[in-house]
């Protein structure tokens, strides 16, 4: 069927990290620029694109579940799922029935699978930049700065979903976060899959702490937020200099994957924990309002009881205001999927909560501590006599505010911590210098 002739409606929908988040607000661009609609019903649509995430087993499950909701509400709409799944699992089951399985997010593969574009009272480039974010009362940017990994851990199938790294071109960086700041928005993340190894594969070589002081003299305005990150020889750099620069949101989200150096060598992770734990310790003594969260695997094949208590306890000796908590999921054609034992599932609910309690102690703990305080804070939602938004150290922040404006920075005083949460009130808008 030839849709040249036909405007069609588009329906985006996202799973996954920052990467995707930010691959998807591409497509969306590219595909208004040919001509088509974005709707936010499936059920006006003539296609979902379904941008997908295969880390785990969850994740595709999400997106069967994802496309069968889509059919239910909608019979006649089309399905195109493009990401990490058909790459990497090109003939899963959930996948069965899709119209198009494009490998990987490109933009124009996308238009052309849709029929093409056409010119149908396009706008102009500037016009439907970040119209997906606009569309989505979205308060911030994401920008990815560079894809793929080259380290096999044992239990990762992204490797073989994203392929070796690769980094974008500073010029298009720049363009891309210019253009965010144009258009209004007050933060700006940058995501890659291993963001500490940006550039290395440039000529001339950069790096990540290169990028981050070019972007603070290249584009004024936004405060910028760095995406989760491996631990690394050049982390304690990066994260140094962003405790420095006001421009730099003070948060740190680490991939430790584990406290215990049996399993994290068979995870075939490039560290032990007594490097990580060296490095957060320098880091928080720096600055003890740094936010820090961390991802955490419950349950890798042969973990013991012995190991996992040697995990929680050397967690509880670090300085971490959050956890990511995820028990291990088997990827088919990875080297993990083979180990033997596997772990009960029931002892992993067991161990995992013990992790999300010790989380939730902490990301309280870390809260009162800025009580009285005043606070940068990106307004999310305003509802209202009711507001939402994130410091820059990554504590969710609430309380009365009609005065705010969705997806501003604002200078806000904290009264109280609430289970994590801090709460304010007469909180005031204030210009950044």
């Amino acid at each position: 069927m030839d849709h040249r002739s036909t405007p069609l409606n588009i329906r985006f929908e996202t799973l996954g990290c920052r990467t995707n988040t930010a691959e998807t607000s591409l497509m969306a661009e590219v595909v208004v620029g040919g001509g088509h609609t974005l709707v936010d019903d499936v059920k006006d649509a003539d296609f979902l694109v379904l941008n997908s995430c295969t880390v785990t087993h969850g994740a595709d499950r999400d997106v069967g579940k994802l496309i069968r909701r889509a059919i239910r509400a909608n019979p006649t709409v089309r399905v195109v799922v493009t990401g990490c799944l058909p790459v990497a699992y090109p003939n899963h089951t959930v996948l069965e029935g899709v119209d198009v399985c494009l490998k990987g997010n490109d933009p124009q593969a996308l238009l052309a699978a849709l029929g093409g574009g056409a010119s149908f009272g396009v706008d102009s480039t500037k016009a439907r930049r970040f119209v997906l974010e606009h569309r989505g009362g979205m308060s911030r940017v994401h920008v990815k700065i560079a894809e793929g990994c080259d380290h096999r851990c044992s239990y990762c199938i992204v490797p073989d979903a994203r392929g070796a790294p690769r980094s974008e071109s500073p010029d298009s960086i720049f363009r891309e976060v210019c253009d965010a700041s144009e258009a209004g928005f007050e933060e700006v993340v940058l995501t890659a899959t291993h963001v500490l190894k940006y550039g290395r594969d440039l000529s001339p070589s950069r790096s990540l702490m290169w990028l981050m002081k070019q972007l603070e003299e290249a584009v004024p305005g936004p405060r910028f937020r760095l995406s989760s990150m491996e631990p690394g020889p050049a982390m304690e750099e990066v994260v140094g200099h962003l405790l420095e620069s006001p421009r730099w949101c003070r948060h740190l989200h680490l991939a430790i994957q584990n406290g215990s150096d049996g399993v994290l060598a068979r995870m075939r992770r490039p560290y032990r924990f007594e490097t990580v734990e060296r490095e957060l310790e320098r880091l928080s003594g720096r600055d003890p309002a740094l936010g820090v969260g961390m991802d955490v695997i419950v349950g890798f094949p042969g973990e013991t009881d012995a190991e996992f208590q040697e995990n929680l306890e050397r967690l509880q000796g670090l300085p971490f205001h959050y956890l990511h908590v995820f028990p291990y999921s088997p990827r088919k054609g990875t080297e993990a999927a083979s180990m033997r034992p596997l772990v009960p599932s029931q002892i992993v609910k067991t161990r995992s909560a013990l992790l999300r309690e010790l989380s939730q102690q902490r990301r309280r703990e870390f809260a009162e501590g800025f009580v009285g305080k005043e606070m940068e804070v990106l307004v999310e939602t305003v509802l209202p006599n009711r507001f939402t938004g994130i410091t820059d150290n990554y504590l969710r922040v609430t309380g009365s505010g009609s005065n705010l404006k969705k997806g501003k920075l604002a200078k806000v005083l904290v009264r109280k911590a609430i289970d994590g949460v801090l709460w304010v009130n007469q909180p005031w808008e204030e210009e950044r210098p």
